[in-house]
């Protein structure tokens, strides 16, 4: 890494956000795009493989996941020397779109908010559609 960069390398296959005392993985979470539930599925396997010696990873919250943007950068909008396989495409959160009403029995909307990484931007998706996955491990934004 660079001395610039705000992330440092922890271990294999994670970066570490210092100033936000988070952990990222570097790579996309089972490589491809997927389904809301898909995601979440993924981010429990890296939990059961205990990826990178850690069991606590989760998907970012809106304003975690946004926050890596770059917008200094475009094609990706993020730091490559931290995350050389970050894709210029969407990516899923785990911060449900507030004005859907939650469905009784998930407790979550239809929709939940992505960022996209060509250009820094953010907005939602339908749960079904296919998006890519960063996970998160760290203190949770409230």
């Amino acid at each position: 890494m660079t001395e610039q960069s705000r992330f440092t390398q922890h271990a294999d296959g994670v970066v570490y956000e210092p100033a936000r005392d988070l952990h990222w993985t570097q790579d996309d979470v089972a490589g491809g795009r997927m389904t809301h539930a898909d995601a979440l599925a993924a981010v429990a396997k890296l939990n059961a493989e205990a990826f990178g010696g850690f069991t606590d990873w989760r998907l970012p919250e809106v304003e975690e996941l946004f926050l890596l943007a770059d917008r200094s950068r475009c094609s990706p909008a993020i730091d490559i020397t931290a995350f050389p396989t970050c894709q210029s495409d969407w990516y899923w959160t785990a911060t449900d779109d507030a004005s859907e009403e939650k469905d009784e029995d998930t407790g979550h909307s239809d929709y939940a908010w992505i960022v996209y990484f060509g250009y820094g931007l953010s907005s939602f998706s339908l749960r079904g559609n296919l998006n890519r996955v960063r996970a998160v491990r760290g203190p949770a934004r409230q």
